[in-house]
């Protein structure tokens, strides 16, 4: 309310001095409740150009991605027609722009964007783990399949200058990691958590995770938008919570490297709101500390290119402690009008892609039980195995997953469970048809009971659209259409300034020693440096760590 009125007032002051209501001084008075952005995710746009006379090599690349990349550019072109439309404050990536990192797709992709930047609409985005120094970068022009180049962390900012490096408010040196703010008083850190840097003096990296100078960063810019009252939200690219039980088993590792210690790091610094991308699902899951005194929200958003191509919409109130999500389908392109059945249909024919990958998420389990019994498999058999009797399962299940808010689908677990019993005696039938009769014999009950507890909670979790079932921890939240209510930002001072002179030094450490013997002391002084709710010889050596930058 306080910035409606003032924003009232400075019109009214206008008006009186005779000055004309420009468009400019119109825009200025408009509601802050009616700013928004808009996010998109795993693009994988792979340029035509990669494209043209594909051929037998290009078709069998499509069949074995369950993702949509040949229709990258044209589902590309109708978020921005929609960003034309709606004309958000700006359009947040949260990496995976390119199918495996082409430099040429960048600059197809970086061209696309500069549209709606000469439009007004700011763009910011950051890489994903398919982006930076990828090795996988391959062009089917020609029907040849031949190694194309992909770009350097630098290369990188270069090509995407215009969508938030070269006007951030600040950079991380250490990483791809910058700040900027898409709305006022709302401060994204867009988070690089896939080694760029690193890949860039060895490409053999296969990693991710958010180094420790990187991190310290983030949170000192987290401080810093704080000690100014503005909102902090983090985007990054990977996952910091789990947002079903055993994901591992349907949707492989996820998380960040290190994520419960990033997890607190970001509580203790006021960061409360997260999104992501990478696993191609819209889902949004509440993590809360032990005690349930604090929590983090996770967004995360589906894959432009896979069912059901969720955009998200986002809001901000008026006073900024609320920030509201609503989720659109991209459902046509300028190519094809009925592209909802389109993205339906191939969601379903790369039913085998996704049943390969689950099966490499649980192939070193399934292998040494098999191994544990005398049968002998390769990965390649186990997969047609599973897709020949669970691929319907799966599909249905994946599918459900990809919408969202799933315990609403009329999909259950009782009916997946249902399919999955007599699939997994199909599949442990076909797995086990060349071995011995004893290795059947043996096996068979002990493989598939194994199947059902590698996936039974997985599946139920993600059916019921809750995490950790059964425990104190148990949460739903709306994947959707939700509002995150955030804390008021709250000056958190410096740490170890135990005076509040703006610097850390030796004075801190000797009003702390006077703490200690009971001397006297400034009014308001604070020597509980650690918070441990004791001042005592490990104050001071935090507060010296902190004057010596260990």
């Amino acid at each position: 309310m306080k910035r409606k009125i003032q924003k009232l007032a400075a019109l009214l002051a206008l008006i009186a001095l005779g000055a004309p209501l420009t468009a400019q001084a119109a825009m200025e008075t408009k509601d802050a409740a009616s700013e928004k952005l808009m996010l998109i995710t795993d693009l994988h746009y792979l340029a035509p150009g990669l494209m043209n006379n594909g051929g037998t090599n290009l078709q069998k690349e499509i069949d074995n991605d369950n993702k949509m990349f040949d229709k990258a550019s044209d589902v590309l072109q109708a978020v921005i027609n929609k960003a034309l439309t709606n004309k958000p404050a700006g359009l947040l990536i949260a990496g995976d722009l390119t199918k495996n990192g082409e430099k040429y797709s960048h600059n197809d992709i970086a061209t696309k964007l500069q549209t709606l930047v000469d439009a007004g609409i700011k763009v910011w985005v950051i890489p994903g783990n398919h982006d930076v120094n990828n090795t996988d970068a391959k062009t089917f022009a020609g029907g040849l399949v031949r190694t194309v180049s992909s770009p350097t962390s630098t290369e990188f900012a270069t090509i995407y200058a215009n969508m938030g490096y070269n006007d951030a408010i600040a950079r991380d040196p250490a990483s791809l990691s910058y700040v900027c703010e898409p709305l006022p008083g709302l401060r994204l850190i867009a988070v690089d958590d896939n080694l760029c840097k690193a890949r860039d003096k060895d490409k053999t990296i296969d990693a991710n995770g958010i180094p420790t100078a990187t991190l310290n960063w983030i949170l000192l810019k987290a401080d810093e938008a704080r000690k100014e009252g503005k909102q902090v939200m983090v985007m990054m690219h990977h996952q910091l919570v789990n947002h079903i039980d055993d994901q591992q088993a349907l949707l492989g590792d996820a998380l960040v490297a290190d994520a419960d210690n990033v997890r607190a790091s970001f509580l203790e610094h006021g960061i409360h709101l997260v999104l992501t991308g990478h696993i191609h699902i819209s889902n949004s899951t509440t993590w809360y500390t032990e005690n349930k005194a604090d929590k983090l929200v996770e967004v995360t958003t589906g894959s432009t290119v896979a069912y059901p191509c969720h955009v998200r919409n986002i809001g901000m109130n008026e006073e900024r402690n609320a920030i509201s999500f609503t989720t659109d389908r991209i459902t046509k392109t300028p190519e094809d009008a009925n592209f909802a059945t389109t993205a339906l249909s191939r969601a379903k024919d790369g039913t085998r892609a996704t049943v390969n990958s689950i099966c490499y998420n649980n192939w070193d389990e399934i292998s040494a039980m098999l191994e544990d019994y005398g049968a002998s498999l390769s990965l390649e058999g186990f997969q047609e195995a599973c897709y020949s009797g669970l691929g319907s399962m799966i599909s249905k299940l994946t599918i459900t997953m990809s919408e969202g808010n799933e315990q609403n689908s009329g999909v259950t677990p009782a009916q997946i469970s249902s399919e999955m019993e007599s699939g997994s005696d199909k599949t442990v039938d076909v797995l086990l048809a060349d071995q011995s009769f004893i290795v059947r014999l043996m096996a068979k009950s002990v493989v598939r009971a194994r199947f059902h507890e590698l996936l039974d909670e997985a599946i139920n979790s993600a059916l019921t659209d809750q995490t950790c079932i059964g425990t104190p921890l148990v949460d739903r939240t709306d994947d959707l259409t939700l509002t995150v209510t955030l804390p008021t930002p709250e000056n958190p001072g410096v740490k170890g300034d135990v005076n509040g002179d703006g610097a850390v030094d030796i004075t801190d450490v000797n009003i702390i020693v006077s703490i200690i013997l009971n001397q006297a002391v400034p009014t308001g002084v604070n020597g509980d440096v650690n918070g441990d709710n004791v001042v005592d010889t490990a104050d001071i050596n935090t507060v010296l760590n902190i004057i010596l930058g260990f």
